[in-house]
């Protein structure tokens, strides 16, 4: 809320875009600001083969990212359950996803101000 609140440019990364638009209106109708904006950018942990294009797509909109938040979590009913690729749900989402994502997004808006390319791994 703070970055939003000063102007700041804040993606929201989700599977669901019917959530995130509740969760952008709702925020809206708390906080109103002529400067900041809110935008949703698809995002689905529990698939490897998302991530990159999740990554993709933020870069085609934005050269630099300032601030990462990761939180995302696997819920209790869905704890049990495996990733696309057959491993532990709650270790894909929570970890190695996140993690993968991380790591793609700083190598990729890092290496725009130096002249690095940036290549998924």
């Amino acid at each position: 809320m703070t970055l939003y609140r000063n102007g700041g440019k804040v993606y929201i990364a989700s599977e669901s875009w019917n959530r995130t638009r509740a969760a952008i209106h709702a925020i809206f109708e708390q906080e109103v600001t002529e400067t900041g904006s809110m935008k949703f950018l698809r995002l689905v942990l529990d698939d490897l083969t998302t991530i990159k294009r999740s990554i993709d797509d933020f870069l085609e909109q934005e050269k630099t990212l300032d601030v990462l938040y990761n939180i995302a979590g696997v819920g209790v009913t869905k704890a049990a359950g495996r990733t696309m690729q057959g491993h532990e749900l709650k270790i894909g989402v929570e970890y190695r996803d996140q993690l993968l994502g991380s790591f793609s997004v700083y190598e990729a808006t890092t290496s725009s101000t130096n002249g690095n390319s940036y290549e998924s791994r």
